[in-house]
């Protein structure tokens, strides 16, 4: 049987459209939220029709999942009975592995880049939101190598094309160990 048994949605938007679906397609419906869409929303028409979303998604969604418990007992506390719904999956951060002891140096020179040259670390994949993501990024490294911060990004991810081609991208596609690179 290749019947769909849950849908998952990630994000407020597709969210938003899953709480409206999954009533028509009679699966459940799992919301993956990553941060609270209000607190996050500038000017309080924005912030009203975030919160809009928020109350519609955790009244509505059969479960819930947000990276932090910080973020369950905020949405706990903001909606009433709806601490049963909510999990709390992390991020899949392994401390162990990421830490600032690694040495990133032979990736530095095998990338070519500079000891003295700041990095920051991007890592996704080529979904509008990232690529969105990339442009602004774009506009902060230009920002701060104008004013004098040698700063580069290492774009780690499956990435098969350069969407925002930048002086400041170093594209590495997908990495096995992303935590050499950190």
């Amino acid at each position: 049987d290749n019947a769909v048994d849950v849908v998952h949605y990630e994000g407020y938007y597709y969210s938003r459209i899953g709480i409206v679906l999954h009533k028509a397609i009679r699966r459940p419906c799992v919301c993956d939220l990553h941060a609270s869409a209000a607190l996050e929303a500038r000017g309080a028409i924005i912030f009203t029709l975030q919160r809009m979303a928020e109350r519609l998604i955790c009244r509505y969604g059969d479960a819930i999942i947000v990276p932090t418990a910080e973020l369950k007992d905020y949405l706990s506390k903001s909606f009433q009975d709806i601490d049963e719904k909510i999990y709390v999956v992390p991020n899949c951060i392994d401390l162990e592995k990421f830490n600032p002891k690694i040495n990133g140096g032979g990736v530095r020179k095998r990338l070519g880049l500079s000891e003295k040259e700041f990095l920051v670390i991007f890592h996704g994949s080529p979904y509008p939101a990232n690529i969105m993501a990339l442009n602004r990024l774009n506009k902060v490294l230009y920002m701060l190598n104008s004013k004098g911060f040698h700063t580069r990004a290492l774009i780690v991810g499956r990435f098969e094309c350069r969407p925002v081609d930048s002086p400041y991208f170093v594209y590495t596609g997908y990495v096995s160990n992303l935590a050499e690179h950190i």
